[in-house]
């Protein structure tokens, strides 16, 4: 939906990586819910529908009438899982291709190609922080420069401009938000990605933003806190979020690490808090002994309202992992879920 913040239009909407299959069902369902004429989406297209939907002529005209059809409209593009990012097993691949791979250059370009087409106004996409750490750092920079060009070249012929944001993740080769401003200094066409569960997690959701730091889209979301880990009773409830398909990285308030949830529970220190890579309803608190970082995202978003990007993405993409008790039983109850997101993102913005 397009609000008016602080005299700049923003958009705001929701990411469809949640959706296995096709979105549009639940997203019409979604923008009926809040009363709305038209929903923004924040798209997610796996890489092989993304090159199929670059080549069939008249793809994306079609996409873009069946979605105006239904009162949507995509602002940005998720283009950070590459593959199958609901199959059985996700865990660390999600991370491959890195930016040293041709083919995270070649998804990009027609993720790219496909904005310029889809999208009203100067697109962005969302991409992954390089790697995992370790990765080769220089030749991730070579892929990008690279890509820029390309995004040059795209930009003369279009007339608009595409804007590719860099996601720092934990774990990652740009896990913080300062590592990420440092690299993008000396980049073309690249802005930062604020995911605010990933912020949290590195507990600098409350920090700011470096000053230099191009801030090209926000995506909302918020992790789980465990207050005090020494509590027998708040390990079993965070046990509960242990699940098979996504990376679970958690953080302890000095900087202790942990790449998934049982190598936490077995050996993270337990005497200062710790935050979790689990993107959880954005609208709710955790129950007790857990807690979430919902208000510290509502202090993010109460900032960002007055001083920042136009492009801002409820991004709760787990809410078919969640604790049994807690997953939304079939479409409608999906969509009554994210349309609630919706509308606390819409308060917290103050619009």
């Amino acid at each position: 939906m397009r609000l008016g913040l602080a005299g700049r239009e923003v958009h705001l909407g929701y990411s469809t990586n949640v959706h296995a299959g096709d979105p549009v069902p639940v997203a019409a369902r979604v923008r009926a819910l809040l009363g709305v004429p038209r929903l923004g989406l924040g798209l997610w297209l796996p890489s092989g529908a993304a090159r199929a939907l670059r080549s069939s002529p008249g793809g994306v005209a079609r996409l873009r009438e069946r979605l105006e059809a239904h009162g949507l409209y995509v602002f940005t593009l998720n283009g950070f899982p590459f593959g199958d990012f609901h199959a059985e097993r996700v865990k660390e691949s999600v991370f491959c291709p890195d930016w040293t791979d041709p083919a995270r250059l070649a998804y990009t370009l027609d993720l790219a190609h496909i904005a310029i087409e889809l999208c009203d106004g100067e697109p962005t996409i969302s991409t992954l922080p390089l790697g995992r750490r370790g990765v080769d750092v220089a030749a991730c920079a070579r892929t990008l420069r690279t890509l820029a060009q390309r995004l040059d070249e795209l930009a003369q012929r279009s007339g608009r401009g595409v804007t590719v944001c860099l996601e720092p993740e934990p774990g990652c080769a740009l896990e913080s938000i300062a590592e990420a401003a440092a690299f993008l200094r000396d980049h073309r066409r690249l802005a930062l990605c604020y995911d605010a569960c990933h912020a949290a997690v590195a507990f600098e959701i409350d920090d700011g933003l470096p000053a230099d730091a191009p801030l090209g889209k926000v995506q909302i979301s918020a992790a789980i806190e465990v207050r005090n880990p020494s509590d027998a009773t708040a390990r079993d409830a965070l046990a509960a979020f242990d699940e098979p398909r996504f990376l679970h990285q958690v953080r302890t308030a000095r900087g202790d690490a942990a790449l998934d949830l049982p190598e936490a529970l077995a050996r993270l220190p337990r005497d200062a808090p710790w935050r979790v890579h689990f993107h959880v309803p954005i609208h709710r608190d955790a129950a007790p002994p857990l807690g979430t970082t919902r208000e510290a995202l509502r202090r993010l978003l109460a900032r960002l309202a007055v001083a920042g990007p136009t492009h801002f993405e409820v991004e709760t993409y787990t809410w078919t992992v969640l604790p049994p008790a807690d997953r939304p039983r079939g479409d409608e109850a999906l969509a009554q879920g994210i349309a609630a997101e919706i509308r606390w993102a819409r308060a917290a913005l103050g619009a």
